[in-house]
């Protein structure tokens, strides 16, 4: 971490993590399930080893604002998840991903007085997937290359009010976003794929009320 000013710095970080689901085999490897794609034929196909870098920043603004930034890869290796071929056939290479995100806030006070503090702020995220796994539909006969790279838009905005000395936290958060994938074909409602790409729009929101109970907890409720 490097700091230039007060309150105005940039740090880079490395993160390594496994994630696993103990509980979790496809279906497909059980031969139980019609149609699911050739790559998931193993019990532990989502299990991954991720490294990840982070470049981030803060500094100040005026108006006693704050801009939060962040650029960060997340390197993905999916140890028992094969590479399907266009014949539908596993080969010995695993999936690797490669997930790229640019996120950037803006943070500002919007009302002060004695007895509350609204704050809000405004922030937009871009990431990217990037993935060697191709997809191939044994039901439909049908090999469809780059099927999991993505890249998505999302706009999100956060407000957050202090109520009394303690204080209780009152949050609410809203986000749109556009996910678009590379070359993902569309289906019909029989499983027969069309020549139009993939995109997926969604929205969330979500509210929190939280209250201090003692130094560095807190009761919280949420819903979203």
């Amino acid at each position: 971490e490097w700091s230039w000013a007060k309150d105005d710095f940039v740090h880079l970080a490395y993160d390594y993590f496994d994630i696993r689901f103990p509980n979790y085999q496809s279906l497909s490897s059980q031969a139980q399930a019609d149609g699911q794609g050739r790559e998931l034929d193993a019990p532990d196909v989502l299990n991954t080893h991720n490294h990840m870098v982070t470049l981030g920043t803060e500094v100040r603004l005026p108006g006693s604002g704050l801009l939060e930034g962040s650029v960060s890869n997340t390197w993905e290796s999916f140890p028992d998840q094969h590479l399907v071929d266009l014949s539908g056939t596993l080969t010995p290479d695993v999936r690797h991903d490669r997930l790229e995100t640019f996120s950037l806030q803006g943070t500002w006070p919007v009302r002060s007085t004695d007895h509350y503090r609204i704050l809000g702020s405004l922030g937009y995220v871009r990431s990217h997937l990037f993935s060697n796994q191709n997809h191939y539909d044994a039901s439909q006969r049908f090999f469809n290359p780059d099927y999991y790279a993505y890249l998505t838009h999302t706009l999100q905005t956060n407000w957050t009010c202090l109520l009394g000395e303690a204080p209780w936290t009152i949050q609410w958060s809203a986000s749109v976003s556009r996910q678009k994938y590379s070359d993902r074909l569309t289906q019909d409602a029989q499983g027969t794929y069309g020549t139009g790409i993939t995109q997926v729009d969604y929205a969330t929101t979500g509210l929190s009320v939280s209250y201090p109970i003692a130094k560095g907890f807190q009761v919280k409720g949420t819903a979203s």
